[in-house]
């Protein structure tokens, strides 16, 4: 529609790994589209639904260069506040290229932008819309389109609550249009929604038999287009299934059949969908939420020469009733409806309470010391990681995804195999779910009693998906469940109870290299078409870096922190020349090289380097190469940047050394750190890096009196105190930018050599 065609690219981030690379090319444009779960958690480090080891490099992408612009953010609760932090700490602790936020709405107070760390905007900073806007004359049709506001009478609470709104929506339900009920909880929509199929499938069975009836006297057939189409909409389904209820749907524009369509939705409908519903039924919300339901009866006024739209209110204005939101919030907007009570609830009508927003109230304000502690993402010692989740959502709902693959009857060992085979979670299969759901997935109990077996969540330390109990559920985990277990309905969505077995989504046609570097140990380094020496991909990742810096012209622009960057990625698979890494590269196997050392391989991508060694982490000898040997840069910071750089090209060892498992019992021996003996200092042998440069020796020394220093220990400092110098100095959106880059530079490499 822009006409950028192929010169732009577009991602869609609904949730999980991505299937285009988007990260291979974080020189070129991109428009990225996404929901305020997975581009916040994104940019604050810890990427919902995605490996750890990849959320530096989202987080620099999202952080640098680049254009934020929010829709209806009156909608977001703490986020808003998270938004306008991130937008000011960009500015004072520093972000390559060019960094603004746009904040979209007709129900927003400037003032409400203003935190610690980012001033409310200034009068000249806000675009409003001016006299001449206001006299179009298809604009003036929108502000003053009918909108018949009543309150619904007799629809109570209780248990037949649900009941009552479904004979609602189908008493005011008018043929050939659409008529949207929306509540506020994912469980109420399924229970109206069921009871309205209910009532239409009655209505359908009455109309056949009357048509049979009639068929003799009069030849005619039972249409069954001529009742409503009946559809739901929340935030619980897999992006499939929410995908094709769309396209068949009015929410996507697509024509609606002669009887029309009733959709019961969540708050989903609130933003982002361009839809008019003749008739609209809404429970109350907050004042801001019920200004933007109002927007999507009769939208564009082309229900006024039939006397307009109507909207229907239903009064949860009570305790135990308001939830998920305030009390005192819902029984302010009741207030305020009742004031339109039998007229016009029309745009122009409802600037009149341009008040009634009042302040905003943020429970969570992220801080500096938040952004920056977010940057470090190891895991503490109980596995978990710092909990951003409050600064994304302010209410109070905790998510995990789920996704469902076909177990069988596996065990353990059998249930690996089969995992093996259908490939990690992909977006379009991931369903968000309340954490505190899992708990009622677990203790639902089948008619025959029989219990679900327990979940199995992905250990990236050890490389498997382990079995855990629903405690072990942290936010933005992936979460597998057995397709026959149940779970989940492609019409319904994530329910707890029910127990019918889960269609799989089918995995795509091979998986993304951001996939596979999150969920495996060395994925580029094994499993390759052909193998490549340490020297040829030495070379081909700098060329790559190279490139990468030249188009987004930091050769010019930062020329010594462009060197280091390419420098990274000369040496930052040094350490493979360790003879334990060699050994496990060959795999018995014969090539064409000799002894020259290997980078890549083709043995088995299940290739393991030997329990003696586990988690050998090969950065570590590439990063004191860098140190001892990279005399193309100067002492300090620039050779410190290259090494942390080349350190953290995996995004496993960044910060600090120490083991990736979780609990002491898993790590395979006190003698080792992160595969490197710690009770003496290892020698890597020389190894020729092409076009004649043989980097010399290099010695790791991982003891805990260790200082990571050049040979003879240097300056005496840590790698704790180099690394956190280095984010000192860069600060953290400037230093994960630079990360992302040294990592696309790594997979291209790779990828190019790959399809040689």
């Amino acid at each position: 529609m822009l006409g950028w065609g192929d010169s732009v690219g577009l991602t869609v981030l609904m949730g999980g790994e991505l299937r285009e690379q988007r990260h291979l090319e974080p020189e070129k444009p991109r428009v990225v589209i996404g929901i305020q779960d997975m581009l916040l958690s994104r940019a604050l480090n810890r990427g919902y639904a995605l490996s750890p080891f990849m959320w530096p490099v989202e987080y620099g992408l999202l952080n640098n260069d680049c254009l934020w612009a929010m829709d209806e953010p009156q909608l977001m609760g703490d986020a808003l506040a998270t938004t306008a932090q991130l937008a000011g700490l960009r500015e004072n602790l520093s972000a390559f290229g060019p960094v603004r936020s746009v904040w979209m709405s007709a129900t927003i107070d400037a003032d409400w932008l203003d935190t610690p760390d980012h001033p409310a905007p200034a009068a000249g900073e806000i675009l409003e819309l001016s006299k001449a806007d206001f006299d179009d004359e298809s604009l003036s049709k929108r502000r003053n389109a009918v909108k018949k506001a009543s309150e619904a009478k007799g629809v109570e609470g209780g248990s037949v609550y649900e009941k009552k709104v479904a004979a609602l929506a189908r008493e005011k339900h008018r043929k050939g249009t659409l008529t949207l009920v929306i509540v506020n909880t994912v469980e109420r929509a399924r229970k109206v929604f069921g009871e309205i199929v209910k009532g239409i499938n009655a209505d359908r069975k009455k109309a056949e038999r009357d048509s049979g009836k009639r068929k003799a006297a009069q030849g005619d057939l039972f249409q069954s287009d001529s009742l409503p189409k009946v559809l739901l909409s929340h935030s619980r389904f897999r992006r499939k299934d929410r995908e094709a209820t769309m396209r068949a749907s009015a929410l996507s524009g697509a024509n609606i059949c002669s009887g029309g369509e009733i959709i019961v939705a969540t708050q989903t409908v609130e933003a982002g969908v361009d839809v008019s519903a003749r008739v609209l039924i809404s429970e109350i919300a907050p004042w801001a939420s019920m200004v933007q339901r109002l927007g999507r009866c009769n939208r564009a006024g082309e229900f006024d020469s039939e006397g307009g739209g109507e909207f229907v209110w239903l009064n949860r204005a009570k305790k135990r009733e308001a939830a998920p939101y305030e009390l005192a919030s819902v029984e302010k907007a009741a207030e305020i409806m009742r004031g339109f009570e039998g007229g016009s609830a029309s745009p122009a009508a409802l600037e009149s309470q341009k008040g009634a927003l009042g302040e905003a109230e943020y429970a969570h304000v992220i801080r500096r010391r938040d952004v920056i502690d977010s940057f470090d993402n190891s895991a503490n010692l109980s596995g978990g990681y710092t909990d951003i989740s409050r600064y994304v959502r302010s209410d109070g709902e905790k998510s995990a995804f789920a996704f469902w693959r076909d177990l069988g009857d596996s065990d353990s060992e059998g249930c690996a195999e089969i995992l093996s085979a259908q490939g990690f979670p992909r977006a379009d299969e991931l369903v968000g779910v309340p954490i505190g759901e899992f708990r009622s997935y677990m203790n639902a109990k089948k008619p025959n009693g029989k219990a679900r077996r327990r979940l199995r969540i992905w250990d990236f330390a050890i490389g498997e998906w382990s079995e855990a109990a629903h405690e072990d559920v942290r936010p933005g985990a992936s979460v597998m469940l057995d397709a026959k277990l149940g779970g989940y309905s492609e019409d319904r969505g994530w329910d707890a109870a029910n127990w019918e077995a889960v269609n799989p989504v089918e995995p795509a046609s091979g998986e993304t290299e951001a996939a596979r570097d999150g969920h495996e140990s060395d994925p580029l380094s094994v499993g390759m078409d052909a193998p490549a020496t340490l020297s040829d991909h030495s070379r081909h990742a700098e060329r790559e870096a190279a490139g990468i810096l030249g188009e987004l012209e930091m050769d010019g622009s930062d020329p010594e922190i462009a060197e280091a960057v390419k420098t990274a990625a000369l040496f930052y698979d040094v350490g493979k020349v360790h003879p334990a890494f060699q050994t496990m590269l060959r795999g018995g196997e014969a090539h064409n090289f000799g002894d020259a050392p290997l980078a890549k391989s083709a043995v088995g991508a299940k290739a393991r380097i030997g329990n003696a060694r586990r988690q050998f982490r090969h950065e570590i000898g590439s990063a004191m190469a860098v140190l001892q040997n990279a005399d193309n840069l100067s002492e300090g910071e620039q050779r410190d940047l290259a090494a942390y750089l080349a350190m953290s090209h995996h995004g496993k060892v960044r910060l600090r050394l120490q083991p990736l498992a979780r609990g002491a019992d898993e790590i395979p021996s006190k003698d080792f750190l992160l595969g490197f003996d710690m009770k003496s200092a290892e020698t890597l042998d020389a190894v020729d890096l092409g076009e004649g440069f043989e980097c010399s020796e290099t010695r790791v020394d991982v003891s805990p009196a260790a200082r990571m220093g050049s040979e003879g220990g240097g300056d005496g400092r840590s790698w704790q105190d180099r690394a956190l110098e280095v984010l000192e100095r860069r600060g953290p959106f400037s230093l994960a930018f630079l990360e992302a880059i040294t990592r696309a530079a790594d997979h291209r490499a790779s990828a190019r050599e790959r399809s040689q």
